[in-house]
């Protein structure tokens, strides 16, 4: 708790000296007011937004124009002298966009003394340049289970949280203007430095990009935007924008409580279920143990695996969702939520509580100056204090072995706008984030990790008297080995034959990684008359990357502590033109990247050995104490790095072919830095003599080429149809590597990292949107399906430049001298290869995203008190998916054929079914939810060990002969079982 006090004092003290990000504009609303019985224009005549002080006055053209309007549901009012005053419920205004309504305004009459209507909801929008999905918050709260990849699974431009082929990374994810993306991104590196073999660490609670899941309830709109937008700091792929609700008028708030008794995985049970020999993972140990235990006890003494040993699947999962907000005066407003996961998972050993917290005030300190700051807080146990777990096959037998690990993310954003007038504004916003995260071991009661506890402090390993109490390679009581997967002689691990499994002993890991934002942004909009928007602006942003790990290898400690201060600059502008037969988004943006850290100088010269040593407890056998060396590779980093300069034009066209029907065409070209983990990570995945790999700082960015063209068209006021095509092309698009051999003396070799290459993606997408429709007289139908077909695919290859191999140097061939030290990167662009397809291979996070098919329904059933005796309204959400399988080589075939293979098609539905009635001023809706209702065994992943493969090809079996619910690199092989909730939400 102490450190989470630190940290908000720092965050708050940091908005007052410092920074922002990309910010999340608000909606523009326009129309022609006119007298309903002449037609003229109502000049003078004034349009307020209810609840709010925004407001425009009807020109001489009968135009008005209302900037910046928060997104929801509105009421707008129109008032002017001689005609009756007029009001439009439900007005529908969406971040960044404009929303058109038009005003027929009765002269004033006796006894009339207001006109109300109701606005109708558009199927289609006209003013739509590029392609984007908008879930509203009704929407959001009606999905069966929501949270954010539940949000981003019914955009058809997004699968699995990549956005049109793009890496995971080339997505920003934006709140309030807060840019919540993880710039660390350690998975950048293909998700390779997120396993680690030799310690048998995986880290893939760092598989997504985005920093924060925030409560359903605290979203007013999420938006996945894919093209055509300069106010956003460079992302190649897309952008989510998040905007966060503010609260007026009267103060309400809600309660939603969730529970199931327990979350049950799809596929084999992890120690009964049966394998493709006929026997279970269970029986293979106590056999092997009990053989053991006359031919080799000391090792049968290794063999401590009870059955019931660890939970599994028979723990509760509790979700607990707080909102409360509304007015506290007419010029000062609130809104804060929380949410509360405790879940113990699917499999042996899983915990995870997260507490995802929002809090916003908006504060009007004059009619035309407006104060908003934002609060918020993600936390996986960083700051709070608990250790969450993962299950991990390595050590399914001794899940003591497992590190633990604790995240967080804590924000701040202070923004102020001015109204200059009806038609102008600027606004600035400066924002703070610090998202640090531990992995390690935890020491509770005087025990390492011990079973069902979940707070401790982490062994860092810098203490020596910690290296003394639990590191030995003598001493077998210790917890700790410094040469993990190679003790002898009593090798901890089964079965003996293969030995996939540790029994104890894991090696040293402590990790420690920090990124602080410290950002500050500056935004002018001016409607200069009725058919030009300008806008334009500046952003700063400065971080703090510092990385800490500690880890054993192979026979030592390896020390890896850096810290970089990377910079980015970014200046825009753009017009919104808007005429009777074209809408047009144009605009440029110039962005500068300064890395912060200089480069290798001498690439066959890089590294300077340090080396130190501790004591051990233990004694060699020739009397001498156990010393561990501590290794440090000191980086030779000597060579600047230039700024690099990201150069951004994008155009979006909207033709309305007539009041139902448009066609968009866009075009953008976007550049984007990479992520710190692939421009500063240092792999140190030692083995045996090899020196420590390293990643290219000198690198460019990723470049990204975007077209797209799109129809849309309203059926009916019902019913609207979008379908849009889109190519794009992306350079330096996969990790490639070089491997050097240096100087004699300084190691065997390493490899060093960049990116390179390029990629083609295709698609269609198609939506069918359907506003609320009677059915009857008991039923309104309402909801969304999409279809998909795309493609990805990127060079392939390796490192061969057309007649000649130029993946590896030598010093001792003379590249070092005929180089000068340095390397050809830039022969990347020139290596002979071949397109393919991007595959699944043993990875459902880093790799399988390319589904050729892709089709999401969305249905939502409303009946209104069916019964007419029972006070009671029920509501039905389904939420359904269905997708080709992922994409495998077929090793069985021909090497030359290339030939691909395709997965099973997987398909899930989720359904809420609430029924909801009033008490004593309350709202009370009780519910249940219910994930993959038909419990389909939907295979996203499998084994491609070389018996996997053969298992997978001739059988289907993706679990390998070892029967493998989680792969190395953490991720499932299977989606979910069958997973039920029941709760309640109580609105007050």
């Amino acid at each position: 708790m102490r450190r989470f006090l630190l940290i908000s004092l720092s965050a708050i003290a940091a908005l007052i000296i410092a920074a922002a990000t990309a910010y999340a504009a608000g909606g523009k609303l326009t129309g022609k007011a006119v007298d309903a019985k002449t037609g003229e224009p109502v000049v003078g005549a004034s349009v307020r937004i209810d609840d709010t002080q925004l407001g425009g006055a009807v020109g001489v053209d009968g135009m008005y124009v209302v900037l910046d309007i928060p997104p929801g549901v509105h009421d707008v009012t129109l008032t002017g002298v001689g005609y009756t005053k007029t009001t439009v419920r439900g007005v529908v205004i969406h971040s960044d966009l404009t929303t058109f309504q038009n005003f027929q305004v009765e002269p004033a009459t006796v006894g009339l003394p207001e006109v109300v209507v109701e606005a109708q909801k558009p199927v289609i929008d006209i003013t739509q340049t590029s392609g984007q999905s908008i879930m509203t918050s009704t929407q959001i709260t009606n999905l069966p289970a929501a949270n954010l990849q539940t949000i981003l699974a019914t955009s058809p431009s997004t699968f699995n949280g990549y956005v049109r082929g793009g890496k995971r990374f080339e997505t920003s994810y934006i709140v309030d203007g807060i840019d919540l993306s993880d710039k660390t991104y350690e998975s950048a590196n293909a998700g390779n430095s997120l396993f680690n073999t030799y310690l048998a660490v995986n880290k893939t609670f760092r598989q997504n990009n985005n920093l924060v899941d925030l409560g359903s309830d605290a979203l007013q709109e999420v938006a996945v935007n894919t093209t055509s937008n300069v106010k956003y700091s460079p992302a190649t792929a897309g952008v989510v924008d998040m905007t966060l609700k503010q609260g007026a008028g009267k103060i309400a708030g809600n309660v939603v409580v969730k529970y199931a008794s327990s979350l049950q995985a799809a596929g084999l049970d992890v120690y009964t279920g049966l394998l493709p020999d006929g026997t279970t993972a269970e029986s293979k140990y106590m056999n092997e143990e009990a053989s053991l235990a006359t031919s080799n006890p000391s090792k049968a003494a290794r063999y401590t695996w009870t059955p019931g040993e660890y939970w599994y699947a028979n723990k509760p999962t509790e979700n607990v969702q707080f909102s409360l907000g509304g007015g506290i005066t007419n010029d000062v407003g609130f809104m804060v939520n929380a949410k509360y996961i405790n879940s113990y998972g699917m499999y042996p050993n899983d915990f995870n509580r997260s507490l995802n917290a929002t809090a916003t005030i908006n504060w009007a300190l004059q009619p035309t100056l407006k104060l908003t700051g934002i609060g918020i807080l993600s936390d996986q146990g960083y700051f709070l204090g608990w250790r969450n777990s993962m299950y991990n096959e390595d050590f399914k037998f001794y899940l003591q072995g497992v590190p633990r690990y604790a995240l967080g993310t804590a924000a701040g954003s202070l923004k102020l706008v001015n109204t200059l007038s009806d038609n102008t504004y600027y606004e600035v916003q400066a924002s703070y984030t610090d998202s640090p995260d531990e992995v390690g071991f935890i020491q509770s009661g005087g025990q390492i990790n011990p079973l069902g506890v979940t707070s401790g402090d982490f062994l860092t390993f810098a203490d020596p008297a910690q290296l003394q109490q639990y590191v030995s390679n003598i001493d077998f009581t210790k917890f700790f080995s410094v040469t993990p997967q190679n003790e002898t002689p009593t090798e901890s691990a089964f079965p003996s034959s293969s030995s996939p499994y540790k029994l104890s002993r894991p090696g040293v890991y402590y990790e420690k990684q920090a990124t602080q934002q410290y950002n500050v942004r500056g935004d002018f909009n001016s409607q200069i008359n009725s058919h030009h928007l300008l806008t334009g602006g500046l952003n700063l942003q400065f971080y703090n990357y510092s990385n800490l790990r500690r880890f054993s290898p192979s026979g030592y400690v390896d020390v890896e502590d850096y810290t970089v201060h990377p910079k980015q600059y970014g200046l825009y502008a753009q017009d919104r033109m808007t005429y009777s037969g074209v809408i047009v988004n144009a605009g440029v943006r110039v962005d500068g990247w300064d890395a912060g850290a200089k480069e290798i100088g001498n690439y066959f010269a890089p590294y300077t050995f340090v080396s130190d040593s501790e004591v051990l407890g233990g004694v060699n056998k020739n009397g001498t104490p156990e010393v561990v060396k501590f290794n440090d590779m000191v980086v030779n980093r000597t060579k600047d790095v230039p700024v690099k300069w990201l150069f951004e034009p994008m155009i979006g066209i909207s033709h309305p072919i007539s009041d139902r029907a448009s066609m968009y065409y866009s075009f953008s070209r976007t550049m984007q830095p990479l992520p710190f983990s692939a421009l500063y990570g240092i792999s140190y995945q030692k083995f045996h003599t090899s020196l420590p790999n390293v990643s290219l700082i000198d690198q460019d960015p990723m470049k990204s080429t975007n077209y797209e063209m799109g129809l849309q068209y309203a059926i009916s006021d019902y019913f609207g149809v979008n379908v849009s095509a889109y190519y794009r092309t992306i350079k330096n698009y996969n990790q490639m590597g070089y491997t050097v051999v240096p100087r004699a003396g300084i190691g065997s070799l390493y490899s060093i990292f960049f990116y390179g290459g390029s990629a083609d993606v295709r698609g269609i997408e198609l939506t069918l949107r359907s506003n609320s429709l009677p059915v009857g007289d008991v039923l309104r139908l309402s909801g969304d399906v999409t279809y998909t077909y795309s493609y990805v695919r990127s060079l392939a290859g390796g490192t061969v430049l057309r007649g000649q191999n130029n993946g590896t140097f030598f010093t001792t061939a003379g590249d070092s001298a005929k180089y000068n030290g340095d390397l050809p990167f830039g022969n990347a662009d020139y290596y002979a290869g071949y397109e393919q397809y991007i595959l699944g291979a043993n990875s459902s996070s880093f790799a399988g995203y390319d589904r050729s098919h892709r089709v999401t329904f969305i249905l939502n059933f409303d009946f209104p008190r069916p019964f007419s005796s029972v006070p009671l309204d029920f509501h039905l959400n389904t939420f359904t998916t269905y997708q080709s399988g992922f994409l495998y080589p077929i090793t069985a075939a021909d090497p030359r054929s290339r030939q691909i293979g395709t997965a099973p098609y997987n398909m899930r539905t989720d359904l809420r079914l609430e029924a909801d009635f009033s008490i004593a001023g309350l709202r009370v809706a009780p519910f249940v939810e219910i994930l993959n209702v038909f419990n389909r065994e939907n295979i996203i992943a499998y084994d491609n060990s070389t018996a996997g493969q053969q298992m997978w090809e001739q059988k289907g079996i993706p679990t390998g002969p070892y029967g493998w619910a989680v792969l190395p690199d953490g991720s499932s092989v299977y989606d979910i079982g069958r997973q039920v909730y029941s709760g309640v939400a109580i609105n007050f």
